[in-house]
């Protein structure tokens, strides 16, 4: 994997990261609607899970399936279903053990695999998208023209995804799904090979719509991520991001932990949220720091310390490789 691509998963984990340890009204900081660092946080939801989308479809891109439906269907298991039922579990029960925390789970505890619950939505989305693309690719023997004219037939779906179900976060596979789709035909055609011209209208474009998000948000007008607006802001950003081709050895580095960190990072934010609490710690400026230097960097020590158990690492991280 190149080094660009490598520090935008940095940064899609960063951003990631940043949203948990600020939160909404009732989690993380419970800052209000006027805080700055709230505000910010409003602000990237048209960029958050759609970059980290997209750049799954545009991994995804470099080995596309063809054959070995076994193989590959066994293989996403391990790597996104293993991982989904044994740190769901773990973050449950963390959850209702640990006091200080916002919110503790209530429901059934099969629920935890079938339903939305906490960030782990996203394996269950990730997960169907991966064995919708494969059939797809499969059937369309990997025509590109296939492709586009289904990203083409994602879009209703994305604008109506919440009138889907909630089982095993269909409606939100839905509204991730035009993100993976448009980071595949990113790859396949080479976005980072546009036309200076062309790149110029485009960020000209991108920075209008950014201007009218960032506006709307200032004055208080709640962003809606299920919207036209946030599918563009959503693709072109990732694409001018693609385009830029950032390079930096720190992202790189936070980048190739980004799986750990997704599913991770809550424990680390929490403790840092909890523990700054308890010594007394108000400061917004200490929680916010500390929180993303927690939530990037705990998930980073612990897949470093696991890395080598066999089982454990299939368990917790959904990989078999003990290197």
């Amino acid at each position: 994997m190149n080094k660009e691509i490598q520090s935008l998963r940095g940064i899609a984990c960063i951003l990631v990261v940043y949203f948990h340890v600020i939160g909404t009204a009732n989690t993380g900081l419970k800052l209000p609607p006027d805080s700055i660092y709230r505000i910010l946080s409003d602000c990237l939801i048209y960029i958050r899970m759609p970059l980290f989308t997209f750049l799954s479809g545009y991994i995804y891109a470099y080995r596309r399936f063809s054959s070995g439906a076994l193989y590959y269907v066994k293989g996403k298991s391990k790597r996104i279903l293993m991982p989904l039922i044994c740190v769901s579990v773990i973050f449950a029960i963390t959850q209702a053990l640990t006091p200080g925390v916002n919110n503790s789970y209530d429901g059934e505890l099969w629920r935890l695999f079938l339903y939305p619950y906490a960030h782990f939505w996203f394996l269950q989305s990730i997960f169907t998208i991966f064995m919708l693309i494969a059939l797809i690719d499969f059937i369309s023997k990997k025509n590109n023209r296939v492709l586009i004219v289904v990203a083409l037939l994602s879009v209703p779906f994305f604008l109506f995804s919440d009138k889907f179900t909630e089982l095993f976060s269909f409606s939100r596979t839905l509204y991730l799904f035009p993100f993976f789709i448009f980071g595949m035909l990113c790859n396949i055609y080479s976005a980072q090979d546009i036309k200076t011209s062309h790149f110029k209208l485009i960020s000209l474009f991108f920075l209008l719509l950014i201007g009218f998000h960032f506006h709307q948000v200032s004055i208080g007008v709640t962003p809606n991520r299920i919207s036209l607006l946030s599918l563009v802001i959503g693709c072109i950003g990732s694409m001018i991001l693609v385009k830029i081709g950032i390079k930096n050895t720190l992202l790189i580095f936070v980048g190739g932990f980004s799986y750990s960190i997704y599913l991770y990072h809550v424990f680390g934010t929490a403790f840092s949220r909890i523990f700054l609490n308890r010594v007394g710690v108000d400061s917004i400026v200490l929680n916010v720091f500390f929180g993303l230097l927690t939530g990037v960097a705990l998930p980073i020590i612990f897949h470093l310390y696991i890395k080598k158990i066999k089982y454990i690492n299939l368990a917790l991280l959904g990989s078999d490789k003990c290197k």
